[in-house]
């Protein structure tokens, strides 16, 4: 080797080509057809890669999926929810593509609000290091789509991966979407910039039934489980509502986006109604006596199905109407205390 010449290993690292890092979206997907177009579209404006993990769906969700060039479809064959199975699936397929990545896990309901691109929050995202992660608020978009109110908590939905081990934080349902190095524990960066708009809510039935499926779920799985809890965790009463601010929508609107519109609200009944037939199969409907999903009119909807018997006695049927009255009231300190002595019953 000549005097002029440098070996590759004493390159400085700032003389090094910085590679920019490849942004990949994880989606797990089981019939999200009222959606995933619009999800799509959004999506694209900004991912390198948007991996779909689709669980046996029935809607077109694959064919809506494969329409767009940066996606990589992969099938999750499982017959059984089960959320850090699917996660682990996304993670291990965007660990196949080289270099560097950062790991953004959002639903098929989920979207940046359009002001992303030019906020400080999104270079600070861009120009993380391994290891980082950062924390989103919903903005749940109510029925009337012109207002939103927002979630108190942010969720640790992004992260500069490191090669973290998914298995932090981990659980059957409600689990650690990311990668989640445990250091994060310690503080995990806030995004204010710009939020991520929820459209759970403008399906409305749709919501129900997810509510009923998720708390009959944790009745089965969770041993911790107790129906005061389910029903807080699950019909959480909302902030004040305000108003979508412009800058919100205006990127979407210059690519021709109407994000609230075009949504398709015609499934009678959804595969969260399905798996909760299973379950009362499976446990008899006793088991799940002190939760409150025993809707008349769904019962009788799902007749065809399966013959619902309401199990409640009086003194349960009364314990869901204070649960439902108090609903507005659950953070009062009074509240808090009869909940915590009813918590016993379950």
């Amino acid at each position: 080797m000549s005097p002029n010449e440098t070996s590759n290993e004493h390159v400085s690292d700032l003389q090094r080509p910085i590679m920019k890092p490849k942004l990949i979206c994880l989606t797990p997907v089981k019939n999200e057809a009222w959606v995933l177009g619009l999800f799509l579209k959004c999506t694209s404006l900004w991912a390198d890669h948007i991996i779909i993990a689709d669980q046996n769906s029935t809607d077109g969700s694959q064919d809506i999926a494969r329409k767009y060039p940066k996606v990589r479809l992969i099938e999750n064959k499982t017959k059984e929810f089960n959320e850090p199975e699917r996660q682990k699936m996304l993670i291990d397929e965007a660990r196949k593509i080289e270099g560097p990545r950062i790991l953004f896990a959002l639903d098929a309901d989920e979207l940046f609000t359009a002001n992303y691109l030019h906020s400080n929050d999104w270079q600070k995202i861009i120009h993380s290091k391994p290891g980082d992660v950062f924390g989103f608020q919903w903005a749940n978009i109510t029925p009337t789509k012109d207002k939103y109110f927002l979630s108190s908590f942010y969720f640790p939905w992004v992260m500069n991966d490191d090669g973290t081990e998914h298995k932090n934080h981990v659980r059957y349902i409600h689990s650690m979407r990311i990668p989640y190095p445990i250091e994060a524990d310690k503080g995990y960066y806030h995004v204010e910039d710009f939020k991520v708009f929820h459209l759970n809510y403008l399906y409305e039935r749709r919501l129900k039934s997810k509510n009923r499926f998720y708390q009959c779920i944790e009745k089965t799985r969770e041993s911790n489980s107790n129906f005061v809890s389910a029903y807080r965790s699950h019909h959480f009463q909302k902030n004040t509502d305000l108003l979508i601010p412009e800058e919100w929508l205006e990127g979407y609107k210059k690519q021709a986006i109407a994000i609230f519109n075009g949504l398709n609200f015609s499934e009678t009944y959804f595969w969260f109604d399905l798996d909760v037939i299973e379950l009362f199969k499976k446990y008899g409907f006793s088991k799940f006596k002190y939760l409150d999903v025993w809707d008349k009119e769904w019962m009788a909807q799902m007749e065809g199905f399966l013959k619902i018997e309401d199990p409640r006695n009086l003194f349960i049927k009364l314990l869901h109407f204070y649960l439902r009255s108090s609903q507005i009231f659950y953070r009062s300190f009074i509240i808090k205390a009869i909940d915590k002595v009813l918590k016993s019953f379950s």
